[in-house]
């Protein structure tokens, strides 16, 4: 069911990426 996670929410996906990304940036 992880796979389809994955599919079923792909923005949500990329967007935690982002989120993750902003703190590590600064």
């Amino acid at each position: 069911m992880e796979k389809n996670e994955k599919e079923i929410h792909p923005e949500l996906y990329e967007l935690a990426c982002v989120l993750l990304a902003i703190p590590a940036t600064q």
